[in-house]
């Protein structure tokens, strides 16, 4: 398998033995690429919150968009809206993120690529938010793992789509 995708992707063989921050949902990015402390932050595909309780704890306003119902009842178990939490209950694969052009200081992408129709959307949504010099921290599982359309697989892969 490793051959055939990095035939298609000729960085691929790197991620595909990569074993770091992206394991496990991707919340370790955080740890990994944290925000500055009162930063504005974006998380899309927010899920269980992880990312997001993450930056309420260095004081950052958090901006999640999800399309899952599902993560608004986790968020609010969480006890996380409206600390510091916004949830943007929408499809950012089709739909404008409701902010203006230039306020994200950092936005996440956290093992949510691989579940879009349309990331090229989604990403040019968040290149227009996101401030200059802003980070934005994407991370995908390994494209082995979990492929097809049941619960908790991975319907899309993307070979080549970050070098684009």
């Amino acid at each position: 398998m490793e051959k055939q995708i990095a035939q298609i992707n000729p960085t691929s063989a790197e991620a595909y033995i990569y074993e770091g921050p992206g394991i496990g949902g991707g919340a370790e990015s955080i740890k990994h690429y944290p925000p500055k402390e009162g930063s504005f932050v974006l998380d899309i595909g927010f899920g269980d919150g992880e990312c997001v309780h993450g930056a309420l704890s260095r004081g950052c306003t958090v901006f999640g968009a999800d399309i899952a119902e599902a993560s608004w009842l986790r968020a609010c178990e969480r006890g996380i809206v409206g600390k510091g939490f916004i949830p943007l209950f929408m499809d950012v694969c089709h739909d404008r993120l409701p902010l203006p052009s230039n306020v994200i200081d950092r936005a996440y992408c956290l093992e949510t690529l691989e579940h879009l129709a349309n990331p090229f959307f989604a990403f040019a949504e968040v290149k227009r938010v996101l401030k200059h010099k802003g980070i934005f921290v994407v991370a995908f599982p390994q494209p082995e793992k979990n492929l097809g359309y049941g619960g908790g697989d991975h319907a899309h892969v993307y070979p080549g789509f970050l070098q684009r």
